[in-house]
């Protein structure tokens, strides 16, 4: 059944489109930016599409006295789907041009979880916080709350059917929006990602419009005289969430029902005798909600690109032109895609169209999995294999296996032997830096070598190391159980090869973690003692090879950087080239502590080996060396960034005569 066309409803759609592209435009006036509130922009649509939905399936039930599931969903794909899919094709191969590989299969698995309208979960489990642009990498972000109102679709019309039939349906859903709403108040309070993102804590926002469907007629007309009134306090909240909620606020709870009263009000009371209503159902209004769908799946992706490649950073103007061009693509999507996909072709035509689209998307992911090259052959970008990037899926210290398929990083004890029957040992311990040269050693070291990986996120071994603890229960199992196995280990292989480093605790004073793990007698200086107490006491029966840190990166998101840097010399005719160099005393400063700690150590059994001779030259740390990534991440090699270093312990090995027990 077609509904009765309300243009205040188009109004209500401006108002939220306009919120959100707000909020993500990052507007800044007079130093502060007022649209912090944008977000409920998406819960005055929630309200919104409960209402309309409850509407058509309400009306189809007291008129006909059924309800065409057919006809109802038909509607849903040709309202959503192409443009939905039209937008997220354009935006995968958008992603595929300009994201490393990495990040490009990230986007790319969102954009197939949205196909199955689980997006909203698959952010959750990936842990994302949604802020304004918070997440520059992640095209698709904005789609978790169309797959919650997609979610709604289909499993609403079934429970309202249901209900309708066998019980009062009107006291069974308010019953159901108190309880949605306690939920969602609950895990606000205890874990407000999941509150953010699922169904079941947006449950209530839907169902707020669908309690006005069944009783807007009866509050009409009991406080009519109230309309205008009613009217202007409902703009009033929705302008005031926009205004003043923020990230800090408590979102979806209670205090979210302050923009979605406000919406019920203007929904209930509009009329078109009313000046405010006259002004949100004028044309220019109502045009932005007629394209708002459109307007909303286009505005994320293109204020990420431009965002990503840094164009309108604090320019207002340039932000504001840069609003006119989505409004522009928003506009002609809607014109002839949208529009004639909902109202002129045959439904076959839209599954074709659905289809084609489909195909095309997974054609763009089975290239970017199969064929890393495809568009990476010319001088723009750098060959995508193992050998010569960054972007080998796995960061490198989760690679080595042992023969089970569980790696070996992190076993605390239980630690991975190689070759067990040999009799010269190489024993690597340390952190998840060390761990980085695991694959590689295990890889190039000849079969007469035992090869015994003893590694774990932030652990350095030292020797009673837990004597700095006066609670053993609170300290992190990875440093019990990985200190004592470690030790034993070494006690146990005496005439070995031991790989020495992973010093984390050192630098740039996260000795502090020590602290907050239970030690009541930590302290620097006893750190740096036991360390050298621990050497000596290995090197008494076995030749330690020392390795310094590994260089740091000046950029977090070495892997996008590294990329943009490129991209930035393949459209710039007078780009200098200077990829991510990092100033060799810069380097020297950072590492000081430990490297003097390292320095002052000195035993016949004892050889360095200092990254920092191998990857720099005289003045540079860079981020390349011959024409190669040499990082994973800001503090962790890269696969060929490991082989620099580990064929340099390999070449020690092979130099060094083991001690006879």
């Amino acid at each position: 059944m077609k509904l009765t066309y309300r243009p205040e409803i188009d109004g209500l759609r401006a108002i939220a489109v306009g919120a959100v592209v707000l909020y993500h435009a990052q507007i800044t006036i007079l130093g502060h930016k007022p649209f912090q509130g944008g977000f409920i922009g998406v819960d005055i649509f929630f309200v919104i599409s409960g209402y309309l939905i409850t509407s058509i399936i309400y009306k189809e039930l007291i008129t006909a006295g059924s309800f065409s599931f057919k006809y109802f969903y038909e509607r849903r794909i040709r309202r959503i789907l192409p443009i939905y899919l039209f937008v997220g094709f354009i935006t995968i191969l958008l992603c595929f041009i300009i994201l490393p590989h990495k990040l490009f299969n990230f986007n790319f698995s969102s954009f197939v979880s949205s196909l199955f309208f689980v997006s909203n979960y698959f952010f959750y489990n990936e842990a994302l916080q949604y802020s304004a642009l918070g997440n520059t990498d992640i095209f698709l972000l904005h789609t978790w709350s169309l797959s919650v109102e997609e979610q709604f679709y289909l499993i609403f019309p079934i429970l309202f059917l249901f209900i309708f039939k066998k019980f009062n349906y009107k006291y069974f859903f308010i019953s159901l929006f108190i309880l949605g709403l306690i939920v969602s108040i609950y895990f606000s309070l205890t874990k407000p990602s999941f509150s953010f993102y699922s169904l079941p804590t947006r449950f209530f926002e839907l169902l707020l419009g669908s309690l006005v469907c069944f009783y807007e007629k009866d509050i009409k007309e009991r406080f009519n005289q109230y309309s205008k009134i009613f009217c202007f306090i409902g703009f009033f909240l929705i302008i005031l969430s926009i205004l003043f909620f923020s990230h800090e606020t408590l979102h979806p709870s209670h205090l979210t029902l302050i923009p979605l009263f406000g919406t019920i009000l203007i929904i209930i009371f509009s009329s078109n005798n009313d000046y405010l209503i006259k002004i949100i159902s004028s044309k220019g209004i109502v045009f932005i909600g007629l394209i708002s769908y459109s307007l909303y799946l286009w505005h994320y992706p293109i204020f990420l690109t431009v965002k990503y490649f840094n164009l309108v950073e604090g320019l207002l103007y340039k932000k504001i032109l840069l609003i006119v061009f989505v409004f522009t693509i928003s506009y002609l999507s809607y014109r002839f895609i949208e529009r004639p996909f909902r109202r002129t072709y045959s439904f076959k035509t839209v599954l074709m169209f659905i289809f084609s689209l489909i195909i095309l998307s997974m054609t763009v992911g089975y290239l970017s999995k199969y064929h890393k090259n495809f568009l990476y052959q010319s001088s723009i970008f750098l060959p995508q294999d193992k050998n010569n990037s960054i972007y080998w899926d796995d960061e490198i210290w989760h690679m080595l296996k042992d023969e089970d398929g569980k790696e070996c990083f992190d076993r605390n004890g239980d630690f991975c032997v190689f070759n067990p029957e040999a009799k010269k040992n190489v024993l690597l311990t340390g952190s998840s830096v060390n761990a980085s040269y695991a694959y590689n050693l295990q890889e190039d070291l000849d079969k007469d070598y035992k090869f015994i990986p003893m590694t774990a996120g932030g652990c350095i071994f030292i020797e009673d190391y837990y004597k700095w603890f006066s609670d053993k229960e609170a300290i992190n199992v990875c440093d019990l159980d990985f200190q004592y196995n470690a030790e034993n280990i070494i006690k146990r292989n005496q005439s070995s090869f031991v790989i020495y480093g992973g010093i984390t605790p050192l630098i740039e004073n996260t000795y502090n973690m020590m602290l907050k793990r239970g030690s009541t007698q930590f302290n620097k200086d006893l750190l740096i003692k036991d360390i050298k107490k621990t050497l000596y006491s290995i090197l008494e029966n076995n030749i330690v090879i020392l390795l310094f840190p590994y260089p740091y990166s000046p950029y977090k998101n070495i892997n996008k950087d590294i990329h943009f840097e490129y991209l930035k010399k393949f459209f710039s005719s007078t780009y200098k080239e200077n990829i991510l160099d990092l100033d060799k005393k810069a380097y020297q400063e950072i590492f000081r502590e430990i490297n003097n700690v390292f320095d002052s150590v000195n035993h016949l059994n004892l050889y360095k080996i200092k990254p920092i001779d191998i990857l720099c030259n005289e003045k540079n740390c860079s981020s390349v060396k011959d024409n190669r990534f040499i990082f994973s991440n800001n503090s962790h090699p890269s696969f060929y960034g490991s082989s620099l270093i580990t064929d340099e312990i390999i070449k020690k090995i092979q130099s060094i005569k083991l001690p006879k027990n």
